[in-house]
C-alpha cells in the first residue's frame, strides 16, 4: 500500500515515509519505520507504565525470518512479554528477563510471523500529539504487539513456566 510518499512498513504494517536509509542488521523493518522508532527512542519514550517495554513490542513486530539471530529475538521478546503483561512482573525487570531468556535459549522452533502485528506501531506514538496520547498508545502497542501472537502464546507460556523456576 503506497499514499503519497508513504508505504506500508515490511515487519508491522504501519504507513511510514518511503525513504532509503539503514535497517536492522535482522529485524524487518522498512528504512522510514527504522528511523522514526530509533528517533523515538533517542528523544525519550513518552510516559508510560509499559515504556520499558517498547523493544519487545517493536522486535516483536518486526521479526525478520528464521536465522540464528532472529529466532532467538522473538522468543527473548516474547516470553520478556508474557512475564510482564500476564505473570505481571515488574517492567524493570525486563532486562533481567531478555538475558535469562537469551542464556537458556537452546535452539527454539521459529514462531511464524501472525497475519497482523496489532493496531497501533510506533508510527503512531511517535505521530502523537500529546504526551497523554502517546503515552495510552504505547500501552496499546505493546499490548497489542503480544495479542498478535496468539496462536504461540501456549508454547511461550510453556517456555516461560520452565524459565521462572530460575528466578527467585
Amino acid at each position: 500500500m503506497a499514499i503519497a510518499g508513504l508505504v506500508a512498513c515490511v515487519g508491522c504494517g504501519g504507513l511510514v515515509p518511503d525513504e532509503d536509509g539503514p535497517i536492522h542488521r535482522y529485524m524487518t523493518a522498512s528504512p522510514g519505520c527504522w528511523r522514526i522508532y530509533t528517533e523515538l527512542g533517542a528523544v525519550g519514550l513518552p510516559p508510560s507504565p509499559l515504556a520499558g517495554l517498547t523493544v519487545d513490542a517493536y522486535a516483536v513486530t518486526h521479526p525478520g525470518v528464521p536465522g540464528p539471530q532472529s529466532t532467538p529475538s522473538v522468543w527473548i521478546h516474547l516470553i520478556t512479554l508474557c512475564f510482564v503483561l500476564e505473570r505481571r512482573w515488574p517492567v524493570d525487570q525486563a532486562i533481567r528477563l531478555r538475558r535469562v531468556v537469551a542464556d537458556a535459549f537452546g535452539g527454539w522452533a521459529w514462531l511464524e510471523r501472525p497475519g497482523s502485528m496489532g493496531e497501533v506501531t510506533a508510527v503512531d506514538v511517535a505521530a502523537a500529539s500529546d504526551p497523554d496520547a502517546a503515552g495510552e498508545l504505547v500501552g496499546r502497542w505493546v499490548e497489542g504487539a503480544w495479542a498478535a501472537w496468539w496462536r504461540h502464546h501456549p508454547a511461550v507460556r510453556d517456555r516461560a513456566d520452565d524459565l521462572a523456576a530460575q528466578f527467585p
